[in-house]
């Protein structure tokens, strides 16, 4: 594989450097987005309406059962043909 950028061949490097030459924010309001992007629309969205709902002090949308983010991953082994649900069950709850 050739590397035409001039950099080390990481990852990290390009990466940082994009990040830092990006230059001016583009004005979102000139984009033209599609059906393809409904992903990018619905999280800019709901970003939108956070802000909002943080100006407004009220709670942000999405938001009506808090303990349901308090949940973390778990790693483990299981034995062949055990219920993974129910034996992660508590794992996922414990913080």
């Amino acid at each position: 594989m050739v590397n035409y950028t001039g950099m080390d061949d990481s990852n990290p490097l390009q990466d940082g450097a994009i990040q830092e030459t990006m230059g001016a924010i583009l004005d979102r309001t000139i984009e033209h987005l599609g059906s393809a992007d409904a992903m990018i629309i619905r999280v800019r969205r709901r970003l939108l309406d956070s802000l909002q709902a943080y100006r407004e002090a009220t709670a942000p949308p999405g938001v009506d059962s808090p303990e349901a983010y308090r949940r973390r991953g778990v790693q483990l082994t299981l034995a062949p043909g055990s219920n993974w649900y129910q034996i992660t069950e508590e794992m996922v709850r414990t913080f």
